[in-house]
């Protein structure tokens, strides 16, 4: 299926891992942007994907965007367009197959982890590397790893569960997640080898998951430390 993709800034990076796994399972994708993190009008990105959809240049399309509220009533200001915000994956169907929508309009919430990643799977690495733009890279999870060594700091000796992975890791990379083929985060990026420039490391979703909980109910500011 010819599909048509386009996002705000706050939808940047699900629109990165939905490009990827839409392409992973054979479709043709247009991006029609936004393509950096600067702010921009989710309307300019509703109207590229409406009229792409108008002219045939595609069968169908998908816009996100913070609420998928907005770009769902910007695109249906086109007429012909019949844009659906949908929360699962019971409304996009019914949206598709009973009211025959033919845009897909998403919120981009924060993703999904996902812990069943393990040795053979498929994977795509997300970031910045060398400072941007926004790219994404394929990956394969080599094995999962007990690594010990000291922490970033070098204060103290810890034991880290690792995904070692066979992709392109670069600084810019690090703190970015790797996704899974359907979007979800399998780990978080924090290292490459110094032998192998196709060897890269993940910290596992199990071993990032106390950080992320601890993050959600943050409430105090802290500082950012030196650089290690």
């Amino acid at each position: 299926m010819r599909i048509a993709i386009g996002s705000d800034h706050h939808g940047l990076d699900l629109k990165g891992a939905l490009i990827a796994a839409l392409e992973a399972s054979g479709h043709m994708v247009l991006d029609v942007g936004a393509s950096s993190t600067e702010p921009v009008d989710y309307p300019d990105y509703a109207r590229k994907v409406g009229q792409a959809v108008l002219r045939d240049f595609v069968e169908v399309g998908v816009l996100v965007c913070g609420s998928g509220v907005g770009a769902a009533m910007a695109a249906n200001k086109i007429r012909g367009v019949r844009a659906a915000p949908c929360a699962d994956t019971a409304a996009a169907l019914e949206s598709r197959q009973q009211l025959d929508a033919n845009v897909l309009c998403l919120s981009a919430p924060a993703l999904d982890l996902d812990a069943s990643g393990g040795r053979g799977d498929q994977a795509v690495v997300a970031g910045y590397p060398g400072g941007g733009p926004f790219r994404l890279g394929a990956a394969r999870v080599r094995d999962t790893l007990n690594a010990r060594g000291a922490d970033i700091y070098h204060r103290t000796q810890t034991t880290r569960e690792v995904f070692s992975l066979y992709a392109d890791v670069e600084p810019g990379n690090s703190g970015g997640p790797l996704l899974s083929l359907k979007g979800d985060v399998y780990g978080v990026i924090f290292a490459k080898s110094l032998d192998d420039p196709r060897t890269g490391y993940a910290l596992t979703v199990d071993e990032a998951r106390p950080v992320v909980k601890a993050g959600r109910n943050a409430t105090a500011e802290v500082g950012t430390d030196s650089c290690a």
